[in-house]
């Protein structure tokens, strides 16, 4: 891909943007690079996925799909941070290699890295939140026992 097409693509790409592959999930650091996303959510049932940070928690069927729906609607703006982040990083690898190094557009790449990191610690700790909600008081208390 030519250099000036990855440039309109970084610039041309929306500011904001949840799957399964979460670069931030408790317990890990978060990786911006978008190479090797990790899965951090596991299959409960038909149709039905739950964010690691929960699997150890025994969920009724209707917890099970109210957390499956946080995570569905969440999954595009997931999905499209975790395709910003893959592209302007291929920006920035690309004009780092080549003779056209511009450092005002290399800062206008990073800063567009930081923001999708930001969205994406943001989404994070938003799914957390409403998954935590959802979960009765023992429920609560033993995912605090599992966090420490």
């Amino acid at each position: 891909m030519k250099l000036q097409t990855l440039f309109a693509l970084a610039f041309s790409l929306p500011g904001l943007a949840m799957a399964q592959t979460f670069p931030c999930d408790r317990g890990n650091m978060c990786n911006t690079q978008p190479s090797q996303p990790v899965m951090h959510a596991q299959k409960i049932g038909e149709n039905s996925v739950t964010p690691a940070f929960i699997k150890n928690i025994n969920l009724s069927e209707s917890q099970r799909y109210a957390i499956s729906q946080v995570v569905q609607n969440q999954m595009p703006s997931i999905l499209l941070q975790e395709r910003l982040l893959k592209d302007a990083h291929a920006v920035l690898r690309e004009m780092a290699v080549s003779r056209q190094y511009d450092e005002a557009i290399a800062k206008k790449i990073t800063t567009r890295i930081a923001d999708s990191s930001a969205t994406l610690a943001l989404l994070q700790a938003e799914r957390e939140y409403q998954v935590y909600a959802l979960l009765s008081p023992e429920q609560a208390s033993q995912f605090d026992k599992l966090d420490n």
